[in-house]
């Protein structure tokens, strides 16, 4: 592929995204992930986080005030309507930290850093609160509350100018200390779906304090199928992809990257948006026979063999008709048009053209977590 024909592919989905993005705009800011769906503010951010990505921060700046408003009014609301117990759940943790990133590229965090609700995230101790969520033995979940306890204490190093190094160190130790031969967290001498997916979550950490342990970064790149796409069931997922896309562009490598690219600029919807997966619903014959196919594909990786046959049996009942997720009451369908999943195909795209061809002037954000990009220079 020449330089021209890849630069007007991607900016040719640029522009189609960019229409998706217009296409869910209103006078009052409140957004939906889908069009069917109903009004989230986690929709809000993965909107603003979209425009920032490819260059429309004009469109940001025009209505900065009313958005800083809105997303900390969604804080302190959800945390109103809900018990202390709540303080210490994902969706929370999760809406906190999407929220600090989208108000560091409204440039509200200098104004105000939210101290109060801040403060109050941050563990006694960091040690007992990792082993909480499992973090040691990477169970399900551990590696965003990882993240999450990460962010809220370089949040405080930043903007509150709290000299907590010591525990921003013990973070960093508890995680170099229980990492396994494989650069994750966990016993499976494998690395699995489970083990990479989770543990991607410590590594945007890594990326932002500019440490870089050893990975396995050869057995990642054998998670890629035959499209380059790097999910336990065909069609790729959001999640999957972009986090084995991380790893490896983190790691400098690309060779299987190119293919991936050209996969993902080819599933873009035709609204300009971007699904889960466009190969499980609706049910067809084709499918399930490619999904089987697709499960005893590196069957000599037991355990990625029994990790994909769980997910193709679970990905037969009927709960899984469509995907649900505590941003939405709506359950949205797995081909449809998000903005999550959009953000975050666009945001692989833009990794891969940064450790590519740097084709296009991406709007990384200048926080911890999701969204940075090491090209960024930020002041710790």
């Amino acid at each position: 592929m020449s330089y021209f024909e890849y630069n007007n592919l991607i900016n040719n989905s640029i522009r189609k995204y960019s229409n998706f993005l217009d296409s869910f705009y209103s006078e009052n800011l409140n957004f939906k992930l889908t069009k069917n769906s109903d009004i989230s503010p986690f929709a809000r951010c993965f909107w603003i986080f979209g425009m920032h990505l490819i260059g429309r921060g004009d469109h940001l700046k025009k209505n900065k005030d009313k958005l800083s408003r809105l997303i900390i009014n969604d804080i302190r609301d959800l945390k109103k309507s809900n018990n202390s117990d709540f303080l210490i759940t994902k969706h929370y943790r999760q809406l906190v930290c999407f929220s600090l990133s989208a108000l560091s590229i409204l440039n509200y965090l200098d104004y105000d850093p939210l101290e109060d609700l801040i403060i109050e995230l941050v563990p006694k101790s960091i040690k007992e609160n990792l082993d909480y969520y499992g973090c040691f033995y990477g169970k399900e979940q551990s590696g965003n509350h990882a993240m999450f306890i990460a962010i809220f204490l370089l949040h405080l190093r930043k903007y509150l100018n709290i000299s907590n190094e010591s525990l921003i160190y013990e973070w960093v130790n508890y995680h170099l200390d229980s990492i396994n031969s494989n650069g994750f967290w966990g016993t499976k001498k494998n690395i699995t779906y489970l083990q990479f997916q989770n543990g991607y979550h410590q590594y945007e950490i890594f990326e932002y304090l500019k440490i870089k342990p050893d990975v396995s970064i050869g057995k990642i790149e054998r998670f890629a199928d035959k499209l380059g796409q790097f999910s336990p069931y065909p069609g790729g997922g959001g999640c999957y992809d972009y986090d084995a896309i991380f790893l490896l562009t983190n790691y400098g490598r690309h060779e299987v990257l190119i293919k991936t690219l050209i996969t993902l600029l080819s599933i873009q919807n035709a609204d300009g948006g971007f699904s889960e997966s466009r190969e499980i619903r609706p049910r067809s014959l084709r499918k399930i026979v490619n999904h089987i196919k697709f499960c005893f594909s590196n069957i000599q990786n037991t355990d990625m063999f029994f990790e994909k046959l769980r997910i193709l049996i679970s990905l037969q009942l009927p709960k899984n008709n469509t995907i649900s997720t505590h941003w939405t009451n709506y359950s949205r369908e797995w081909g449809e048009s998000n903005l999550w999943d959009s953000w975050f195909r666009m945001l692989s795209i833009a990794r891969i053209d940064m450790t590519t061809s740097q084709s296009f002037s991406w709007g990384f954000i200048n926080y911890p977590g999701i969204g940075y990009h090491y090209s960024l220079i930020n002041d710790k």
